[in-house]
């Protein structure tokens, strides 16, 4: 069931659910949220109750790779002699 999240919340099913995201929750779990008045039903043509539990929002994207950030291993041995 897509949800948008009314007040700050986290549990199991919709971990750190901020204010203003929509996300597609498990129908016992949206119908909880609604009830206690953390987050309203969205209404529309694509509210398919077969769709997974995702977070629309964007997510950080992490592209560094750490063995570029640090150098190759030879690297020290240069810097001791």
């Amino acid at each position: 069931m897509k949800v948008k999240c009314i007040r700050k919340c986290t549990g199991i099913g919709y971990e750190n659910f901020e204010k203003g995201q929509t996300r597609n929750l498990k129908k016992d779990i949206a119908n909880k949220l609604i009830s206690f008045g953390y987050a309203s039903e969205v209404k529309g043509k694509n509210t398919n109750s077969n769709t997974p539990n995702t977070d629309e929002t964007p997510k950080a994207n992490n592209d560094s790779n750490p063995s570029e950030a640090g150098g190759d291993s030879d690297s020290s041995e240069e810097n001791d002699e």
